[in-house]
């Protein structure tokens, strides 16, 4: 139920940072006017579908055999970033190519949207890390649980569990049973 939570987790992560580099992509083209004037965004909108495919694809080969997010270290969480990005931008490309209508985008904002998709992707999974397991450990859902034992093992227990990246459990009391 761990892993399924945390692949939950990072998709809805990974899906906001899709979506949000997308319209950051749009408003740097609209700022800066990199690559070719087109007229219309309406093409502009297939590009974000067929993204949205190519994390999905992305996603079933790659999330679902990677380690959970909350234990990966950053380098990793870099290349496991780079791994979907790449997948991404390879799906919009051979889409690009496939349908022939390549001259209706610019090229260079497919490479921007990309380079921020990648960025947001590692700052969102790495804030994940930082402030959602805290907040998972002391919400509502988490199960509260009393230790009874000796002071050795419940420290030894407690610390466990607060490197721990099992998030469903709350300590909320300890018994200590040795004699003093």
């Amino acid at each position: 139920n761990l892993s399924r939570y945390t692949y939950y987790i990072q998709t809805l992560s990974d899906l906001i940072a899709l979506i949000v580099s997308y319209f950051l992509a749009i408003a740097m083209k609209e700022v800066i006017r990199f690559g070719i004037k087109v007229p219309s965004y309406d093409p502009y909108i297939n590009v974000l579908f067929v993204a949205l495919i190519g994390y999905a694809i992305a996603s079933i080969v790659f999330l679902s055999k990677e380690q959970n997010v909350l234990n990966r270290g950053w380098r990793r969480e870099f290349s496991s970033a780079f791994r979907n990005v790449a997948i991404t931008f390879a799906v919009v490309v051979f889409y690009l190519f496939g349908t022939q209508t390549g001259r209706d985008y610019s090229r260079i904002f497919v490479v921007v949207y990309a380079g921020i998709d990648f960025l947001l992707k590692v700052v969102l999974r790495m804030l994940l890390k930082e402030w959602a397991l805290p907040l998972f450990r002391n919400g509502k859902s988490a199960e509260q649980i009393i230790m009874i034992g000796k002071e050795k093992n419940i420290n030894s227990t407690m610390e466990r569990m607060k490197h721990s990246i099992d998030w469903r459990f709350q300590i909320v009391g300890a018994v200590v049973t040795d004699r003093d």
